[in-house]
């Protein structure tokens, strides 16, 4: 579901995440959406696509706001370090589902 005011449920911990889509332009190469953790954070992620070299690049940014103490907890941890090792799997997963059609083991 990638439609403007699509709303769905994805599991996590510490409880499951409510997202909203609320931009999406195909023809710009834009997605962003809303994603609410209860008692956790609030997370506002934009990925923008463009053309770069012989495929395409993601830009993404993530902006979180805290709601209680395990959100605080979770941006103390949320360093740069951390930020690109998630992106770098974040990166390896969806080439891969690109490639196969099928999530990576784990995700």
């Amino acid at each position: 579901m990638a439609e403007r005011d699509g709303i769905f449920v994805t599991e996590a911990a510490p409880h499951d995440a409510v997202w909203v889509i609320t931009r999406h332009d195909a023809g710009a190469g834009i997605l962003q959406m809303i994603k609410i953790t209860p008692d956790h954070t609030v997370c506002k992620i934009e990925i923008a696509l463009r053309a770069g070299g012989e495929g395409t690049r993601a830009e993404i940014s993530y902006e979180y706001t805290s709601l209680g103490p395990l959100g605080d907890a979770f941006l103390k941890e949320f360093t740069e370090k951390w930020y690109q090792g998630f992106m770098e799997e974040w990166e390896a997963a969806l080439n891969h589902y690109l490639t196969t059609g099928e999530m990576l083991a784990g995700n």
